[in-house]
């Protein structure tokens, strides 16, 4: 039995003019993470024995980056980054929400929400989510179509289609390591990326309809772990939909941290 772990990347520095890195809370929940992939690998694990992947963006990669350290605290980071070399792979990267936004803010401008949060002078962070669940609900409805985009725009079908490719290659890749190396507790595969692709890796495997499954994005934790379980076929790697679920958005190990509570969701 072999595990696939996605791990959410730390909080990102939302209020920044660069959303694309970690806050400070972030690195240190990634750092949390590692420490619980560690519990969850078991003592004595070999790093090599584990495929790891993430995303190209940064935070992203740093998340990636820090969970492997918080994993084996003690090897050192050149020796970590030589056993256990993370692929990164763009299919892994969340949707341009910035894109998003632009597209169809003006678009939906005569919904409430998006009213609401067009006109608002303050407390638009409060008003930010329920006009950005009325542009993702006007995505994924588009489906592969999107209505007078002035520039190269990539559809909600175009999302889901590489999510699933890059997912597929990647418990491809940890069925081929175990197959090679034949040691006991090979396979293992570690997969850091966004909210909305572990959404869409859960539904290939469980069959969700597109609301419900990005819905399951808005409950995401940063640096939760999702855990996936599958039985190593020696004849073809295993197909999504016969992955099996082991739990769901785990993050009580960032509740019960030495600096208290460190649970975020954006």
């Amino acid at each position: 039995m072999a595990a696939i772990y996605l791990i959410r990347h730390g909080q990102a520095s939302f209020h920044s003019s660069n959303y694309d890195q970690l806050s400070e809370l972030g690195q240190r929940q990634a750092g949390y993470a590692g420490e619980q992939l560690a519990r969850e690998l078991g003592p004595g694990r070999d790093p090599a024995d584990v495929s790891w992947f993430c995303g190209t963006l940064s935070r992203q990669i740093d998340t990636e980056q820090r969970v492997r350290a918080g994993c084996f605290p003690d090897m050192p980071k050149q020796r970590l980054s030589e056993q256990a070399a993370p692929v990164t792979n763009a299919g892994f990267n969340e949707f341009d929400h910035e894109a998003l936004l632009a597209h169809y803010l003006q678009r939906l401008r005569h919904k409430p929400e998006v009213e609401a949060f067009l006109n608002a002078v303050d407390d638009r962070t409060r008003l930010f989510q329920p006009a950005f669940n009325r542009v993702v609900d006007a995505w994924i409805a588009d489906g592969d179509f999107v209505e007078d985009a002035a520039e190269a725009f990539e559809t909600w079908a175009q999302f889901k289609r590489r999510i699933v490719d890059a997912f597929e290659s990647a418990v491809t890749a940890g069925w081929e390591q175990a197959r090679e190396s034949g040691k006991k507790g090979s396979g293992d595969v570690c997969i850091v990326s966004s909210g909305g692709p572990i959404s869409l890796m859960l539904q290939a495997m469980l069959n969700m309809d597109d609301v419900s499954a990005l819905d399951a994005n808005w409950v995401l934790a940063n640096a939760s772990i999702t855990k996936l379980i599958y039985r190593s076929n020696p004849e073809r790697p295993p197909r999504p939909n016969e992955l099996r679920l082991a739990y769901f958005n785990h993050y009580h190990y960032l509740q019960t941290t030495a600096e208290g509570d460190a649970v975020s969701f954006r």
